[in-house]
């Protein structure tokens, strides 16, 4: 049980708030591609051995010049490939392209290069997870085939079409449906790296639950959501084989199949060999979804009040980790693609397997809430469907040391969600108060550790946050100044000292001490009382409205548990306490000759009060004024 003041602050003794942000992108920066803008090559057109012409690709304007030619694509460009597929003696262009969605559609054009003009002559786009080449002249396109238990890495088939150009267009020449079997041509490379101990192993299932399940509440995500999604993704296996678990296509990695050519913040290495890494990629990626809803201009849907913990609010953002597309509409199913029959909607694969493998019912949106075909109205406010479940979320306790690990700066928000500033990466907060639900995400009150400048305080979104690392650097059970003393001593020391990094930044400074001195110093203040650190100046007649999030004791509501001291005379003072109609918040009222002015008073609640389950507060609070002149 935690209590709170009406419009001002929570005081919660037992729990830290968790607060929701207005967007991904307004809670923290924006990740820009990683690419040159600009690239140049130069191909060898006729046959002659020489590279005469030159090809410029600006992959920001997605545009490709041959010449005073333009070739626009969208998506992000797979590769350029250059054969005489028409037989004439000179080359053709071919463009590959791949679509930004997770569903990675191929795209494919072939153009003709005759003196200084370009013209397609072939084009194939909205091929799902699909792959392209040329053997002996011939096009070759190889699809994926998923059944209903093939995760979106593995599926059992594939078809294979063949094009040739005959006289003055391409025809499909073959069709074959093939086991996947015969694709994997890596065995003599796999036994090649099993010899020189290149072989990678998954861990325990048990194992990969408990990393998901880690970095899940770690980014304030339910835990069974996100392990859901990494098994319809890949089985909850990080590696195939010996090797890095690769998509179809061989863009998207490991466990949650990222895709760096898509999601180019991300280390390309990292994803394959790092499954805490790709993990916590996946989960970004599943945040950013979660964002559709709260931006100006919604993206998907929202489901009831937009409150994360709840799982059932989840469905259209992991429909949207596959592709926000109409495929994933359950009306639409079975849904045909150019290359094989879609029988389940990806949401409904999820949520099937919460069940199944995690034993976690969530409720889904009933089909007949959804539009019979294409996408559903992004304005549209969907109810949460019945019955609905709680999910697991991280929480913190007043006084908590947390780190804003947002790369890119987390923003401080007032009482009213505007944006004060934006903290920098690796700064420490002291939760004050919280939790607190606003515009799709859990927010806690904080106060940010920031050097040589005043402490401000201010609401930040906690799925960008971290506790401490541990304070009791030495082991003695306690956090004090001797900790402090070992972190300033190996600052200079070129060694691994993971255990005195505080703030997760790689490094041992200053920063690290400051921190573990701020944790000893509010160890003190605490012991007894705990105490809001927040200085308020009233006028003589106020009333205190205090929230509780459960149900009172009513006979616990009395002077003896709940009281006003009047600080400069050390005395209890005469107050009337009242419960209020909905039982969850009482009122302290003003004393009859109003308090003094210039006074300093103290709000007592002691660990007496109950709820009407009969839990009780795991300390007092006390909270300090002072009386306005």
């Amino acid at each position: 049980m935690y209590c709170k003041k009406k419009v001002i602050c929570v005081l919660s003794i037992l729990i830290v708030l968790i607060s929701l942000s207005n967007a991904f992108g307004d809670e923290i920066g924006e990740y820009k591609a990683k690419y040159q803008e600009i690239e140049n090559y130069f191909i060898d057109i006729d046959g002659d051995g020489k590279k005469e012409r030159e090809i410029k690709v600006d992959r920001e304007e997605e545009e490709i010049s041959i010449g005073k030619n333009k070739i626009f694509y969208s998506g992000f460009l797979y590769e350029i490939i250059y054969e005489d597929l028409t037989d004439d003696g000179i080359s053709e262009v071919i463009v590959v392209t791949k679509d930004g969605g997770t569903s990675s559609l191929l795209n494919y054009g072939i153009y003709e290069i005759k003196e200084e003009k370009i013209k397609l002559i072939f084009k194939r786009e909205g091929i799902y997870r699909g792959i392209v080449g040329i053997e002996e002249g011939r096009i070759i396109e190889k699809m994926p085939q998923y059944g209903d238990r093939d995760t979106n890495a593995s599926p059992r088939e594939y078809v294979a079409k063949e094009y040739l150009y005959y006289g003055d267009e391409f025809k499909l020449v073959s069709e074959d449906t093939k086991d996947i079997k015969e694709l994997n041509v890596k065995n003599n490379k796999v036994e090649s790296q099993r010899r020189h101990n290149k072989y990678y192993n998954n861990p325990k299932r048990s194992e990969m639950e408990e990393i998901i399940g880690e970095v899940a509440l770690e980014k304030g995500i339910p835990p069974v959501v996100l392990k859901s999604i990494a098994y319809t993704e890949s089985g909850l296996k990080q590696f195939k084989n010996g090797q890095p678990l690769e998509s179809f296509d061989g863009i998207s990695y490991g466990v949650m199949q990222v895709t760096p050519r898509i999601h180019t913040q991300y280390d390309e290495k990292k994803l394959k060999y790092d499954i805490r890494y790709n993990v916590m990629a996946g989960a970004d990626i599943l945040l950013s979804k979660w964002s559709y809803v709260f931006r100006t201009k919604p993206i998907i849907p929202k489901v009831g009040n937009g409150d994360p913990r709840v799982l059932e609010n989840w469905y259209f953002a992991i429909w949207a980790y596959n592709g926000w597309s109409e495929s994933n509409n359950p009306n639409m199913i079975p849904y045909e693609h150019l290359s094989w029959v879609q029988r389940r909607a990806y949401q409904d694969k999820v949520i099937d397997y919460a069940l199944s493998q995690f034993d976690q019912r969530i409720t889904r949106i009933d089909e007949d809430d959804l539009p019979r075909a294409g996408l559903p109205e992004a304005d549209r406010l969907f109810h949460t469907p019945r019955p609905y479940h709680k999910a697991e979320y991280k929480t913190y306790d007043y006084g908590d040391i947390i780190i804003n690990m947002a790369d890119s700066g987390l923003v401080l928000r007032d009482d009213d969600w505007n944006r004060i500033e934006t903290i920098p990466p690796r700064v420490g907060f002291i939760t004050i108060c919280g939790p607190k639900l606003h515009n799709g995400y859990v927010r806690y009150k904080v106060r940010p550790l920031m050097e040589d400048r005043e402490e401000s305080l201010g609401w930040v979104a906690i799925n960008w946050t971290k506790t401490m690392n541990d304070s009791d650097v030495n082991h003695d059970g306690k956090t004090d100044l001797k900790d402090v003393s070992i972190i300033i001593d190996n600052i200079d020391e070129d060694r691994n000292l993971e255990t005195l990094d505080m703030n997760y930044d790689d490094e041992v400074d200053d920063y690290d001490a400051l921190l573990v001195e701020k944790k000893y110093r509010l160890s003190i203040k605490d012991e007894g009382y705990k105490i809001i650190p927040e200085k308020r100046e009233v006028s003589a007649s106020k009333d205190w409205i205090i929230e509780f999030n459960e149900k009172l004791d009513s006979k616990s509501v009395n002077n003896r548990n709940i009281y006003v001291e009047d600080k400069s005379r050390g005395t209890r003072i005469k107050t009337k306490v009242g419960l209020q109609g909905d039982g969850m918040s009482i009122k302290i009222y003003h004393p009859e000759e109003n308090y003094i002015a210039g006074n300093k008073y103290v709000i007592k609640i002691e660990d007496k009060v109950k709820s009407y389950s009969g839990k009780t507060l795991k300390k007092p609070v006390i909270m300090e004024f002072t009386i306005k002149f």
